[in-house]
Parts: structure tokens; C-alpha cells; sequence
């Protein structure tokens, strides 16, 4: 069995507590934490970090400066699409589009636009790709798959997200990565695109199928309120150490059964940041969610974790009959 962990952030300007664009824009996250906090945890722990850049970093020429300055790591893209034309919104917006709303036109032209400003800022093509707010579409895949990308990295096992007209239901997708469908996001078909979702553990969702479903008796509504029994997430922002590794060791005792295991773990640059962000209000907080991560970290090391970045799975699995 081979163990593989990748650390998927979402890189995106500096925020207030509402998840509200500062006026004017701010990038302290990106250019002053990420090289001068973040980097030195990971080069320590020997982890290679997955950068999904927003459009709005990509436009500020000091992130790309400070991004293109960093080692071992991988840059790759991620859509919130007020930043991008068509239809862009002013500076001070509310982040509240997901690319799911757009038509298939405009979700299309978006995520060319978002591509061509990574090369021409980068120098190169980015082959890996988070939504913004989770937001993928039932066209999103085929799009991404005609742009070059190899690995997508928006799906959330056993949670539903419900937007003003729409709902994103990842209750039923798979927990472990897949090559996709165009027909359905969920299932397992033939692209060339890997799907890679991030780590989210429920003993409820694990036995669900095999238990619960038949027995109609079973009272779910209860089960589904006992810690035990919600999702937990690979992420420092919802969990301290103990709650990271009941996800790790559970996580990969029920997939004991594959050659190969991939955790993802992710959170976003600006929480980090004191008093701009809407999860990490103050320093003593940051400095709890910097140690969960690091003792993670060193576990995932005694168990023999190879750290990679998330385009590195293509290969990996693209061997696989």
C-alpha cells in the first residue's frame, strides 16, 4: 500500500470576515505569509504544496513574483469567476458566484481567460483546477479537459451545498480519486481527467450503503447527530490533531484495500491572516490551526507519507487498468 498526501490551498487575495473583497485589494496572505510562514512548515515536513491561484493573484505582480520565487511546489488554478471577464464585478464585491450559475458559454470563456492569464504570468500551462466555493458545473469537466488540465480537485464527499437556484449534492461521490465522466461528475468514466476529492471521513456515509439503506427501520436521523457519525474533514481549519488523525487512520484502514491511498488535505492562504479571514479570528488561533497542521504533518511521516503535488496523482493512477 502506498500512502500519498497532497496539500491542495486556495490562494486568493486577503479577505474580511464575511468573505468580502477588500477595497482596494489586498495580498499579504500570498506575498508575505505564504514564502515567510507557510513554505518554511512545509520545506521542514518535506510536503509539496498545491497553490490553486485565483485571477486576481495571478493580476497582482507581486504574488506572481513571490509564487514564481518559491521551490517545490505546484501552481495550479482556481475559478472565482467575479475576478475574470465576461461579467466581471468591481473590486469590493461579495464572493458569492460559483461557475455552476454561469451558462456553459460564459463558464467556458471564464476558465480560458483564467487559463491564458496563468501562462502568460507564469510561463506556463497549469494542469491542476479547484472551483471557487466548490462550484462545479455538469460542463465544467469537458471544459477543463479541452483547456489541457490533468487533475480537479472540487469534489466534497457526503456534503450538499445549496446556492440561490442551485445545489451542488456530493453525498453520493466517490471518496477516492477517479478518471470522470462527461455524462455524470460523480461516477467513474473515460476522461483524462483525474478527480481528486478532498479528504472528507464519515462512518455514516462508509456504511451507509451496506447497512443503513436496507434496514428502513434504522433511525437516521439520529445517527446522522452523533459526532461520530458526521463528516470530518483533513483540515486544520475544522479539526484539532486528534480530530486529523481519527480522519487518517480511518480513512486509510477503509481503503485498506487499495494499492494506493491519497489524502487532501486543504484550507486557504488567507487563514492565516489575523482579522481577515472568517475562520482564524486572532493570532493564538492561527497558532493553534499552524500546530494541528504540523502535527499532522510529522504523523503522516511516521506512516510513510509521500508528499505530492496534486498533478503527480495523474500519472500514479493513469497505470491503473
Amino acid at each position: 500500500m502506498n500512502i500519498y498526501c497532497v496539500v491542495s490551498i486556495d490562494t486568493e487575495c486577503d479577505q474580511g470576515v464575511q468573505w468580502r473583497t477588500l477595497s482596494p485589494m489586498k495580498f499579504s496572505s500570498v506575498t508575505e505569509l505564504v514564502p515567510n510562514v507557510l513554505q518554511k512548515i512545509f520545506l521542514k515536513h518535506g510536503v509539496m504544496p498545491t497553490y490553486l491561484l485565483s485571477p486576481e493573484v495571478l493580476e497582482n505582480q507581486a504574488c506572481v513574483d513571490t509564487l514564481k520565487s518559491l521551490s517545490r511546489v505546484e501552481l495550479g488554478s482556481h475559478l472565482h469567476g467575479e475576478f475574470v471577464e465576461p461579467l466581471r464585478k468591481p473590486v469590493g464585491a461579495s464572493i458569492s458566484d460559483f461557475q455552476a450559475m454561469y451558462s456553459p458559454e460564459i463558464e467556458a470563456r471564464k476558465m480560458a481567460n483564467l487559463t491564458h492569464l496563468f501562462e502568460e504570468k507564469m510561463g506556463f500551462k497549469p494542469t491542476s483546477f479547484r472551483a471557487g466555493r466548490w462550484g462545479i458545473s455538469p460542463h465544467t469537466f469537458k471544459i477543463l479537459e479541452d483547456l489541457g488540465y490533468l487533475v480537479e480537485s472540487s469534489v466534497t464527499p457526503y456534503f450538499i451545498w445549496k446556492f440561490p437556484n442551485y445545489t451542488l449534492d456530493y453525498k453520493t461521490a466517490l471518496d477516492v480519486p477517479y478518471f470522470t465522466s462527461a455524462e455524470n461528475l460523480l461516477v467513474r468514466g473515460k476522461m483524462r481527467l483525474l478527480q481528486v476529492p478532498v479528504t472528507i471521513f464519515s462512518h455514516y456515509g462508509r456504511w451507509f450503503n451496506k447497512w443503513i439503506a436496507p434496514n428502513p427501520g434504522v433511525v437516521k436521523e439520529i445517527l446522522i447527530k452523533v459526532p461520530l457519525w458526521r463528516p470530518m474533514w483533513l483540515r486544520p481549519t475544522y479539526g484539532d490533531f486528534n480530530q486529523m488523525k481519527h480522519v487518517v487512520d480511518n480513512y486509510i484502514s477503509s481503503h485498506d484495500d487499495q494499492e494506493d491511498i491519497v489524502l487532501n488535505m486543504m484550507f486557504h492562504s488567507v487563514e492565516i491572516l489575523p482579522d481577515e479571514n472568517p475562520y482564524n479570528f486572532d493570532q493564538k488561533r492561527i497558532g493553534l490551526f499552524l500546530n494541528n497542521m504540523e502535527q499532522v504533518f510529522d504523523y503522516l511521516n511516521t506512516r510513510g507519507t509521500k508528499f505530492l503535488g496534486l498533478s503527480d496523482l495523474h500519472p500514479i493512477f493513469n497505470k491503473k487498468p
